[in-house]
C-alpha cells in the first residue's frame, strides 16, 4: 500500500476506527464506549474500549495509515531513524490490543479532571490491574460530566460499582 491510498484512507475518515474486534466463540458485544489506555499520561492511546459477554477489550484506533505516512514523509524531511521510531511507538499501541481481560472486578477510577478523562479499573482473576479511560465522545473534554455518565453506564453494565 503506498501513501496515496494512506491519504486516501485517511481523507475517507477510515483513521477514525479501531482495529477490528475478534469475537471468541459464543461470545457477543454488549456494550461499545470511546476509551483511552494510559489516560492522562504521555503515552496515552484512543480508542474503544468494549464489554462483551466472556471479557473486557480495549480497541486502539488503526494507525496504519498515519505509519505509512510517516515511514514515507520523515525520511524526506531528513528524518529517517524519528521515522522507525514513530511507527515503533504507532505498532505499539496496536500489538496485544485483542488479548482483553477476563474481568474478575471492574471497578470507579477516578473522575474526570481537565488532563484525564473518567476511568474504570478491570481486575483480571491475576490480580492484574488495568485502568481505561472512558468518553462520552471523541471531542468531549475530559472533565465533562458526560464522561462520567458513560463511565457509571459501562460499570453498571460490567457488573462493577457505580
Amino acid at each position: 500500500m503506498g501513501v496515496v491510498t494512506n491519504v486516501r484512507n485517511l481523507l475517507a475518515g477510515k483513521g477514525r476506527s479501531t482495529v477490528p474486534l475478534v469475537l471468541l466463540p459464543g461470545e457477543t458485544e454488549r456494550l461499545r464506549v470511546v476509551g483511552s489506555a494510559r489516560p492522562g499520561t504521555p503515552l496515552s492511546v484512543g480508542g474503544e474500549l468494549v464489554l462483551t459477554t466472556q471479557r473486557i477489550v480495549f480497541l486502539p484506533w488503526n494507525t496504519a495509515d498515519v505509519a505509512g505516512i510517516l515511514s514515507w514523509a520523515l525520511p524526506k524531511a531528513g528524518a529517517p531513524r524519528i521515522a522507525g521510531e514513530a511507527v515503533k511507538v504507532l505498532q505499539g499501541a496496536v500489538d496485544g490490543a485483542q488479548a482483553g481481560m477476563a474481568a474478575v472486578q471492574v471497578l470507579p477510577g477516578t473522575d474526570g479532571t481537565l488532563g484525564r478523562p473518567p476511568t474504570v479499573v478491570v481486575i483480571d482473576g491475576n490480580g492484574q490491574k488495568f485502568e481505561c479511560g472512558v468518553l462520552a465522545g471523541l471531542l468531549v473534554p475530559n472533565a465533562s460530566s458526560r464522561n462520567r455518565e458513560v463511565r457509571d453506564r459501562f460499570l453498571a453494565a460490567a457488573g462493577g460499582a457505580a
